[in-house]
């Protein structure tokens, strides 16, 4: 993934992309990414800052979770929560709570057409 040019984290493996992504966080930093997914906030985040995720699903609704990468932008107050954007940008490393999590210092955010399904799924062909 981190060989890409552009890596673009899709439905298809985005469980997948955001796991291998944090669990290789050095392999990352520098690489252009594109993500689309809801904006969501946390008391915590800066003024800059929002979450760009998607709702994981392992079984059923129930058992679902967020899933999602920091991204920080100069224009934070135009995206809403609940908003389903894409985001295109660098990835860098931050301290988040006390964590170190991988950020994306977004170039470009737009808004796109929520999808019929709000869950991701994991893929079980992912690196085959």
């Amino acid at each position: 993934m981190y060989n890409q040019p552009l890596i673009t984290i899709n439905d298809d493996i985005y469980i997948e992309s955001l796991t291998s992504m944090d669990l290789y966080q050095e392999q990352f930093i520098g690489k252009k990414v594109q993500i689309s997914g809801y904006v969501y906030r946390l008391d915590s985040m800066n003024k800059n800052q929002f979450a760009v995720g998607r709702f994981a699903m392992r079984c059923c609704v129930a058992d679902s979770i967020p899933l999602a990468i920091l991204v920080e932008t100069d224009t934070p107050e135009q995206w809403k929560n609940d908003m389903y954007v894409v985001a295109l940008g660098t990835i860098e490393k931050r301290n988040f709570d006390g964590k170190s999590v991988l950020a994306i210092d977004a170039k470009s955010i737009d808004t796109q057409k929520m999808p019929t399904n709000p869950y991701v799924y994991g893929n079980p062909y992912f690196g085959n």
